[in-house]
């Protein structure tokens, strides 16, 4: 908090003095929609079984490169895990176990990641998203749960 010594920084955009911290007001969020537990549950199972409904291992082509992903396949509600920097889809595989059959799990290498993950000329977080939306659309998935952990959590999060 500035000092009766120091100038309040001006605000950018308007010009006039930024009020003390203390004074500001906190902007309201708006309010978000939630499901019931099962009619969101039922939303996330629609497109969610493998063409086969076993399991699928194999390439997706991406841009200039192609990840390694496997998808357990099945009736359960997808979810996509999603590795920390440097890490492959093997660390996964103690979670996967522990959750069974009721999920449809589907991990993939990141690029350069792994042994059959090519490489890539971009590796840049919109490319790392992207590769997100093309394994669950090759995979024939509309809406998974996303996990992830370390740099996984971040890209989740967008």
């Amino acid at each position: 908090m500035p000092t009766r010594t120091q100038p309040l920084k001006e605000h950018k955009q308007h010009g006039r003095p930024n009020p003390p911290r203390s004074t500001r007001r906190a902007r309201k969020k708006p309010p978000q929609q939630t499901l019931p537990r099962d009619q969101e549950e039922q939303n996330m199972t629609k497109n969610s079984t493998s063409p086969t409904g076993s399991k699928w291992t194999g390439m997706v082509p991406v841009d200039d490169t192609a990840l390694a992903v496997t998808d357990t396949g099945g009736p359960g509600i997808p979810a996509v895990h999603l590795n920390g920097q440097f890490a492959t889809q093997g660390y996964w595989r103690q979670v996967i176990a522990e959750l069974g059959a009721d999920w449809r799990q589907i991990t993939y290498d990141e690029r350069a990641r792994g042994r059959k993950s090519k490489r890539s000329a971009g590796y840049s977080f919109e490319a790392a998203v992207r590769d997100v939306d093309a394994v669950l659309a090759a995979r024939g998935v509309d809406r998974a749960l996303v996990v992830g952990w370390s740099y996984g959590a971040f890209v989740a999060a967008h």
